[in-house]
């Protein structure tokens, strides 16, 4: 979950080169480190977005950082928050924190992820907000997916109250039960348990699979009564009876 920084400054500077030069030398360089940690089959797509961001003139972390700002930028500017999530520095943060603030909520969705990947805990408070207050749904999804990135202890209790609130949308709960898996607490496992008698199949299904990621025997009975009766089914993904068979032959493994 920790990243690989990337030094986009401070490299040595060729002999007779002007600053300009240096600085987009330096932004190229990092732009390629993120690239090469791109899975092949996106790769080519990412350049794409990123060479549209070059584009508009983009060469330098400021340049991105002013993009992002930019809210006549339209799609480049999920590039550009994608893009600072990649940028291991102390710099991207702010940007990225202020953007949880942004009227477009696909560009909240996209900072949060991003923070999520940038690893810093000082993220971690203005993401608990989100989670418990951003009018988005989707927002709060991406929120919760970026608490389980960064497995602070700080994150625990919103992420439990997110759980139990059965006023919340299913997939944002459930996505709260995914991002509970880093999170080897018994309190955690206990919450995940209580959940599996949801009267939301999406909750029951991803509280399932996260208790097979934990790989606690106390689940053991809750989930052999899920996979005896539960027939429910989750469109994409299967049906809930099939991911608790699933997760207690993960329990079982570990246990043999």
């Amino acid at each position: 979950m920790h990243h690989a920084a990337l030094q986009p400054h401070g490299q040595v500077r060729p002999e007779g080169a002007g600053e300009a030069e240096v600085m987009a030398d330096d932004f190229d360089d990092a732009v390629e480190q993120v690239l090469a940690r791109i899975d092949s089959d996106y790769r080519d797509s990412v350049r794409s977005d990123i060479d549209s961001l070059r584009n508009r003139g983009v060469a330098s972390w400021a340049d991105v950082v002013a993009v992002l700002n930019d809210r006549s930028a339209g799609e480049s500017r999920m590039t550009a928050c994608w893009l600072l999530g990649r940028w291991s520095d102390e710099a991207a943060l702010g940007p990225l924190v202020a953007t949880l603030h942004d009227p477009d909520p696909r560009i909240r969705a996209e900072a949060a992820k991003s923070l999520g990947t940038l690893d810093n805990p000082r993220a971690v408070p203005d993401l608990i907000a989100a989670l418990q207050a951003d009018a988005d749904a989707v927002a709060r999804v991406s929120a919760a997916y970026a608490l389980g990135q960064l497995d602070d202890p700080r994150a625990v209790d919103p992420l439990l109250a997110k759980l139990a609130d059965t006023g919340e949308e299913p997939r944002v709960r459930g996505f709260v039960a995914e991002a509970l898996i880093f999170y080897r607490e018994q309190r955690v496992v206990a919450a995940l348990i209580a959940v599996l008698s949801d009267p939301s199949a999406e909750v029951r299904f991803w509280a399932a699979f996260a208790l097979g990621e934990l790989k606690d025997p106390a689940a053991l009975g809750a989930l052999e009564r899920l996979a005896q009766t539960d027939d429910a089914a989750v469109p994409r993904w299967g049906s809930v009876r099939d991911e608790a068979a699933a997760a207690i032959e993960t329990i079982r493994a570990r246990s043999d």
